[in-house]
């Protein structure tokens, strides 16, 4: 069995061998992920506390706009406290150097100290009332005892130049906790890498049993005895015995061995058996010669001769005999040599892999929205990809999206964007949830087949899931109250509805609740004088969907922003996506694999044209005399364009000038140059605030973020969106006021 334990120490070595290049590979890329995935935890801890930094301030701004005088302006602002345990204020210091607000030392409140130094020894007040001066905002770190403390923190300081009064307005926040976040994720990486190496150690181990169990049988069985048989039926032709019967049942090549001995074992036999009459023969011979020696003297020496030439024969023979068992025996062995070579090792180490290979599983939970899309792109994916498991649950969006923070989950399906409380959970537990837009939705009103009612407006819907209005008859429909149906607060749908046409108003507490979009269709089904709301994926032929502000939901005025109650639908990952899950998410944004997953749910791709080319003007007679079309109005049906007129002119009525302003407001593609791809410097410079603002909405509303509705104001949720923005695509500095070069990169975005 000497051969059996070599070729077993030659598989046992050489699986040690992978072991430790599968583990140094693992480990390599643990380490490489874990610290990229540090700073990027680090990148949007810090901007998070810079846009609440600049969220505050721009409230302190508001208090001194509409200050009269110093005084009132200083008792506001230092009696607003913000954060953990209020334990953060406002700071307040003119290009003097003079304190006017210090809520933590009130004594120095009227005092000059432009040389005051933090627990360092830098000047930071020099520093903020320098960066005020030239570039009027900015950030600064300084070392500060907080209140009641002893150690000295990293606090991030934001300023901003109030030039009316010359105040350099400051507020700032302590930023330790983030070392903290991020030395807790460390210690989890730490923890996990552990547990995969034991996990890998564990399977090595295994394979390596099984391997040498499974080859030892293997090889004794198939190779090692058929071997030895043949040794041994070798040795007794050798030795004259040829009544072995060689039946041997192995490889091919040791079969065809055991047939050739067993081949050379009949060709011998043969001989000797021929050779055993010769002498029978001969001795006949011998007899008659030696009776009739008296006779025939002559053939005496004839019957010597022959007699001589007999022996030298048999001589022959039995060299022959040995030299051709040496021979034999030479061959096996030069046969085996060659079936080790080039059979055994490659067939053993392919089967001992294949025994530890083990199915991938991905498992996602989330929104009955994206629900059937996940499906759809997961049975496209195990199709192509047998090794993977995925599994998909509907449990809603909030329970998808705390899923993913508690860590059961690899992908959280949800068809709103996560929110800030959500977000600060999962940063507490040193995961950062990152999204992937993956589709577009409408949220669709459906009311009976059978009511009369074909269009709706936004303000209506408000009103009727406010319980302002109660009966059809109101929106001219049948004489019957009106049965709302809406998603229970759980679903991604509710919140973007709630958000979108209810703007915060609280719902008529004669809401009926439903678990999914299938429930309200049914609901609606059975319930004549019902209104409810559904995602485009889920509407059928059994109900009827509403126009909203005379725009049918569909994939144009999805994709140009006509249609009021659109939304992207998102899947979120725990940290940038690698392994089979980054395959996963790639496979999902693929035009050509998931993407076709989303068509064949009913919802709408990503990657639609981001623009609709708008319907021409027919050629026909040229347009009267009037004044030409603003730019950001549509041409009329019933004009023509000519080489030197680009735009007819529009009819002279209030109504189309009405018409004109709703599309304006909804649509980016059928504005002027102004808000398409080619808006320059000066075009931009030319705009209102108005406008600008509003292009600002338009274009981050097509880019997936919430910006509430189109009105070109200046609110928080543009401002938190415009920066979220600047921050996704890795624009330095932060702009939080408009930029033109921001509004550029905005639309190379869109256009592409």
């Amino acid at each position: 069995m000497k051969l059996s334990r070599e070729i077993n120490i030659l598989i046992a070595v050489s699986m040690l061998i992978l072991g430790t290049l599968c583990a140094a590979v693992s480990i390599y890329s643990i380490q490489s992920n874990s610290q990229k995935e540090r700073e990027h935890l680090r990148e949007l801890l810090m901007s998070e506390r810079k846009n609440n930094l600049r969220d505050l301030v721009a409230g302190a701004y508001s208090v001194l706009d509409t200050a009269n005088f110093y005084e009132s302006a200083q008792k506001a602002l230092s009696d607003m406290r913000f954060g953990e345990k209020n334990q953060n204020y406002f700071l307040v210091v003119d290009t003097d150097g003079m304190f006017w607000v210090d809520p933590a030392h009130p004594e120095l409140v009227g005092k000059v100290k432009i040389d005051m130094v933090d627990a360092e020894g830098q000047t930071y007040i020099q520093n903020i009332i320098a960066g005020a001066k030239s570039s009027k905002e900015g950030f600064v770190n300084y070392k500060d005892v907080p209140e009641g403390g002893k150690t000295p923190y990293t606090r991030l300081l934001y300023y901003k130049y109030f030039e009316k009064w010359k105040w350099v307005v400051c507020a700032g926040m302590y930023i330790n906790d983030i070392e903290n976040v991020l030395v807790k994720k460390e210690q989890e990486i730490q923890k996990t890498m552990f547990n995969q190496l034991i996990q890998i150690l564990a399977l090595f181990v295994l394979g390596l049993i099984v391997s040498v169990i499974f080859s030892s049988q293997l090889i004794t069985k198939r190779i090692v005895r058929p071997l030895m048989k043949i040794k041994d039926a070798a040795e007794r032709i050798g030795q004259g015995d040829f009544s072995n019967n060689i039946e041997i049942k192995a490889s091919r090549e040791i079969t065809h061995l055991a047939k050739s001995v067993q081949s050379m074992q009949i060709s011998l036999d043969l001989a000797l058996k021929m050779t055993t009459k010769m002498k029978e023969e001969h001795k006949n011979m011998r007899e008659q010669h030696k009776n009739m020696q008296a006779q025939q003297n002559n053939m005496q020496q004839k019957i010597e001769s022959q007699k001589k030439s007999t022996a030298e024969s048999n001589s022959g023979h039995a060299v022959k005999s040995k030299a051709t068992s040496k021979a034999v025996t030479m061959a096996m062995i030069f046969i085996l040599i060659t079936i080790f070579q080039t059979l055994a090792p490659s067939k053993m180490v392919s089967m001992a892999m294949a025994s530890i290979n083990k199915p991938v599983k991905i498992l996602i939970e989330g929104s009955t929205t994206v629900l059937p899309i996940a499906k759809e792109a997961a049975k496209a994916y195990m199709k192509e990809n047998s090794n993977v498991d995925i599994t998909v649950k509907s449990s809603g969006s909030g329970n998808g999206i705390k899923a993913l923070i508690d860590g059961t989950v690899d992908i959280a399906n949800s068809s709103r964007f996560i929110k800030d409380k959500e977000a600060s959970m999962a940063y507490e537990k040193g995961r950062v949830p990152v999204p992937f837009r993956i589709a577009y939705d409408c949220i669709v009103p459906i009311i009976h087949k059978n009511n009369p009612v074909k269009n709706i407006t936004m303000e209506n819907l408000k009103r009727i899931y406010s319980g302002e209005i109660k009966n059809w008859k109101e929106l001219g429909g049948n004489d019957a109250p009106i049965a709302i149906l809406s998603r229970d607060p759980s679903s991604g749908t509710f919140e973007v509805w709630n958000e979108m046409v209810m703007v915060d108003t609280p719902l008529t507490p004669t809401v009926q609740p439903k678990t999914s979009g299938s429930e309200v269709i049914k609901s609606v089904i059975n319930t004549p004088n019902s209104i409810g709301y559904i995602g485009i994926g889920h509407l059928n032929s059994t109900v009827k969907a509403l126009s909203v502000n005379g725009v049918t939901a569909s994939e144009s005025t999805a994709v140009n922003g006509s249609y009021p109650i659109t939304r992207p639908l998102f899947m979120f990952t725990k940290g940038f996506p690698s392994g089979d899950v980054g395959k996963f998410i790639n496979f999902m944004l693929e035009p050509s694999q998931g993407q076709n997953s989303v068509k064949k749910a009913g919802y709408l791709s990503i990657y639609l044209p981001n623009k609709s080319q708008g319907t021409p003007c027919p050629e026909i007679a040229p347009c009267p005399e009037q004044k030409p079309c603003p730019e950001s109005k549509p041409c009329p049906e019933n004009a023509s364009i000519s080489s030197t007129n680009p735009c007819p002119p529009c009819p002279d009525n209030k109504a189309a000038e009405s018409n004109s302003a709703e599309i304006n407001s909804n649509s980016i593609s059928q504005t002027s140059s102004k808000t398409s791809n080619k808006t320059t410097s000066n075009d931009f410079e030319k705009m209102g605030t108005k406008d600008q603002v509003t292009l600002i909405q338009k274009l981050l509303k097509r880019l997936g973020y919430n910006v509430g509705g189109i009105d070109g104001i200046w609110g928080p949720k543009v401002s938190k969106a415009y920066s979220q923005f600047q921050v996704d695509h890795k624009i330095e500095p932060v702009y939080p006021d408009i930029s033109y070069s921001v509004i550029k990169i905005m639309e190379e975005r869109v256009n592409n």
